[in-house]
């Protein structure tokens, strides 16, 4: 955590302690990847999971502000903006058999609006596997871009693909 005219960087992590060895390891493996996946450290060290990636945001939020501060004094401009990093992660639901855990990050680095994402993912507790939308999205894709595909081909009332490409932004969609 680092507070400061121009930098606010917060990190609150609910890390798994005791319990099942499996279970622990799945879910503090998930919360590092998300946080970006470089702790190279011991798993059984949260404080040093949570210290890692919390300095890595600083550092490279210093790195903006100071990008900030040197285009200030090129146009004779006194404001630099507050950059902000929070990250959550919490237990979110629990019961006999499994366990979800969220993530939240809201940040603001100094453009027109900030940004907010929330994602988690649930585990088995007998053995630590992990449940999350990759389940669905592996399995369903072909059928859910089909599914995709007629819907909005309906929606903009065109016969084939190419006349929705036509209604579409100006990404390959599939």
């Amino acid at each position: 955590t680092k507070y400061t005219k121009t930098l606010d960087v917060s990190y609150k992590v609910e890390y798994p302690i005791g319990g099942n060895k499996a279970l622990l390891r799945s879910i503090r493996e998930f919360i590092s990847e998300s946080l970006g996946d470089g702790y190279a450290g011991d798993l059984d060290e949260g404080d040093s999971l949570v210290a890692y990636y919390a300095k890595a945001d600083v550092d490279s939020l210093d790195g903006l502000v100071k990008e900030y501060e040197d285009a200030a004094k090129e146009y004779g401009d006194s404001e630099v903006p507050q950059l902000l990093s929070h990250v959550t992660v919490s237990k979110a639901y629990e019961t006999d058999n499994l366990v979800t855990y969220i993530i939240t990050t809201e940040s603001y680095t100094g453009g027109a609006h900030g940004g907010h994402t929330e994602f988690g993912a649930t585990f088995r507790k007998s053995d630590g596997r992990k449940f999350g939308s990759d389940m669905f999205v592996n399995r369903y894709a072909d059928g859910l871009t089909s599914a995709m595909k007629q819907g909005l081909m309906r929606y903009f009332k065109v016969s084939n693909e190419a006349q929705l490409r036509e209604n579409l932004m100006d990404v390959e969609p599939y």
